[in-house]
Parts: structure tokens; C-alpha cells; sequence
């Protein structure tokens, strides 16, 4: 990660719960993991991570999950995000 994202403002992750239409914002500093935001999302919507859970970029389809070691700034850029979730029984994925 390059110094200046290291140091740079906080990202701000919006969150779109497909399973019952609810919408958080989180932030998180460019050299966040994205494991610990990904954490804070669950504690927000009060779920517990499953299996078949599903967070995407809404902007391009990806898969968050397989970002969970890296920080906010490598995986995302310093981008203002909307993240989608959709339980393993629900949205319309």
C-alpha cells in the first residue's frame, strides 16, 4: 500500500441488505483489513456470518469475501463504496 493511502481519509462503505431492504454506512481507515469491516457489517445488521452469504461490489458484481486479507485502500482504491448483502436464503441474487 502506498504511504499517502495509508494516511488518508476514511472510506465510507454503504451497505444495501438485500434479505429485508435496510442500508448502513460504515467507515473505515485505507488500511483497514477489509476481514474487520466485513465484521463491523455483521455486528450492525446483528447477523452472524454463514456460508452462503453473498457481498458484492454493486458497481461491478465482485466477490468481497475473497478480499478479507487485504486492506480497504489495496482491495477498493479510496472510493466511496456501496457493498450489496444478501443472506444464504435471501435477496435476489
Amino acid at each position: 500500500m502506498n504511504e499517502s493511502a495509508k494516511h488518508g481519509a476514511d472510506i465510507d462503505v454503504t451497505v444495501y441488505n438485500e434479505d429485508d431492504g435496510t442500508t448502513i454506512t460504515l467507515k473505515a481507515g485505507p488500511g483497514t483489513p477489509v476481514r474487520t469491516v466485513i465484521e463491523k457489517m455483521y455486528t450492525e445488521l446483528r447477523r452472524e456470518q454463514q456460508p452462503n452469504d453473498r457481498l458484492y461490489l454493486k458497481a461491478t458484481g465482485e466477490d468481497i469475501f475473497p478480499k478479507s486479507d487485504q486492506h480497504m485502500s489495496d482491495a477498493f482504491g479510496d472510493r466511496e463504496l456501496l457493498w450489496e448483502f444478501a443472506g444464504d436464503t435471501g435477496g435476489a441474487r
